[in-house]
């Protein structure tokens, strides 16, 4: 399709804009780019759209530092994640022994007077209680020591 005199061998205006839906060599026309430190001229677009993408623009920069996550960052919340799912997998071990031990409890109350099984249970819910405040420590332990170093990342 021959092009408008007005227009150069690429079909580009004198404003830098392509016309016709495609460029010389089939593809779509680039719109041209504002020199460095100029917003393109946005007067013939919607402005409505134009104000809800700066304000959304603004909105992002603002927060660009709680957006963006550093390998720092990653790496110390990755590790503090490990520790605690390395705690819970530490208490459910712990609990599924203490439902054998129960077991083996009832077991041993139904065969003899009670006290044998009696002291496995004492001794199952021991171990259960010291598992979930392992767990509960591991927790606490972990959130604190990344929320540490997530502090000492920002004012880095």
């Amino acid at each position: 399709m021959p092009r408008p005199k007005s227009l150069g061998a690429a079909g580009v205006d004198d404003n830098g804009w392509g016309h016709g839906p495609l460029g010389d060599n089939g593809a779509a026309a680039a719109p041209p780019k504002a020199p460095a430190g100029q917003a393109p001229d946005t007067s013939a677009l919607n402005q409505k759209i134009v104000q809800a993408v700066s304000f959304a623009n603004s909105q992002n920069a603002e927060s660009r530092s709680d957006m963006v996550v550093t390998p720092p960052e990653l790496m110390t919340g990755q590790a503090a994640g490990l520790a605690v799912q390395g705690a819970e997998n530490y208490m459910t071990a712990v609990m599924q022994i203490a439902i054998a031990g129960q077991a083996v409890a009832a077991k041993k109350i139904a065969e003899t007077d009670g006290a044998e099984g009696t002291k496995i249970m004492n001794d199952m819910n021991t171990m259960v209680t010291n598992a979930v405040q392992i767990f509960s420590t591991v927790s606490k332990d972990a959130g604190q020591a990344a929320k540490e170093d997530f502090q000492d990342f920002e004012a880095d």
